[in-house]
């Protein structure tokens, strides 16, 4: 039921002309229904690290939240092996800072 309340707020954010709308954590299953949903007025930006150890490295620096390291790889593992869907963009944040990772997104989304 959360996932069509969300899907009925950016749908009405698209209608009254917001732009660049940001959609966080949504499951692997979710994400591909996008195409089916938005037809072309979307981008899906997944971020993956390539190094399982920095991926364990920063886990477990959360002070709160998503605290399972090894969740977290099976995910990430999931993410890099998918393929790639209509308006998405993989970016491998395994040596970005925040900085070059909001850089390299905003370059995707000019």
């Amino acid at each position: 039921m959360s996932f069509e309340n969300l899907l009925s707020i950016l749908k009405n954010y698209i209608k009254n002309g917001y732009k660049n709308t940001i959609v966080t954590d949504l499951r692997d299953s979710r994400v591909r229904e996008i195409p089916n949903i938005f037809k072309d007025d979307y981008v899906i930006i997944s971020l993956f690290l390539e190094d399982d150890k920095e991926l364990t490295r920063r886990v477990a620096e959360h002070d709160s939240g998503f605290k399972n390291a090894s969740a977290a790889i099976e995910w990430n593992e999931k993410i890099k092996k998918l393929p790639v869907l209509r308006n998405e963009y993989k970016i491998d944040n395994t040596h970005n800072s925040p900085e070059k990772t909001v850089e390299k997104i905003l370059e995707i989304i000019k």
